[in-house]
């Protein structure tokens, strides 16, 4: 698959919110109108950039028991993943933040390596193109291999780009596979991905397209994280 492609594996399930799907969330932590990240949890571990505000903090439960499914964070097999996902808002410029999540994996922060997994790392000219661009990384949990993903977005950019796709990827959620052919190419002449590469699970795409509604009346940038460990 190539690179420029990878994003698009996660929308079928966050499209519909990440509480969709097969995936059993637990309850949400939204933390009060102002708060900083000193007041809400952030169940990751990884370091936010510094000013973030943690808009949404919850964790999740997923079966994955199809060999369609693992391309990203629930990429150590079939099984039952417990893990985390994160949403929050900066207000520095989305280059900047760039800057910082290259910086991070350039240089993860103490007990985090590179995830290596190209599912989990967008390529530069989609960022560029998309306004998003995602990083993995690896670490060990309760003596256990874990995953995360850390995403920066710039959602107005993220929006311009994939909006005018997304009634017709509602469409192609609710139609019969022989159907789906003509929504598949209308979206792939729109976005460069089609429908069909999109609706499988875990990566950047679909972590951006989950946070939207978060940020449709929100003139900032946003930092996702979603991690995972199998049981």
């Amino acid at each position: 698959m190539k690179k420029s492609l990878c994003i698009g594996f996660l929308i079928g399930v966050l499209a519909a919110g990440c509480t969709g799907g097969n995936r059993a969330a637990q309850q949400p932590q939204q933390p009060p109108p102002g708060s900083s990240v000193a007041n809400v949890s952030n169940p990751t571990g990884f370091p936010l950039y510094s000013g973030s505000k943690i808009l949404v903090s919850k964790g999740f439960k997923q079966v994955v028991d199809t060999n369609a499914s693992g391309n990203g964070v629930l990429s150590q097999g079939n099984g039952t993943y417990n893990g985390n996902e994160l949403i929050a808002s900066a207000s520095a410029p989305f280059s900047t933040l760039q800057t910082w999540l290259n910086d991070s994996y350039a240089k993860p922060p103490s007990g985090f390596r590179q995830a290596n997994d190209k599912n989990l790392n967008s390529s530069s000219d989609t960022a560029q193109t998309m306004g998003i661009d995602g990083r993995g990384f690896q670490f060990t949990k309760n003596g256990k291999p874990s995953t995360l993903l850390v995403v920066v977005m710039d959602p107005s950019k993220f929006n311009a780009r994939l909006g005018p796709a997304l009634a017709l990827i509602r469409q192609y959620r609710n139609m019969p596979s022989f159907m789906r052919g003509p929504i598949d190419d209308k979206v792939k002449a729109q976005t460069g991905f089609s429908v069909s590469e999109m609706l499988q699970p875990d990566s950047p795409l679909g972590l951006a397209l989950d946070a939207m509604n978060e940020f449709s009346h929100n003139n900032q940038r946003a930092i996702l994280m979603i991690d995972a460990q199998r049981e």
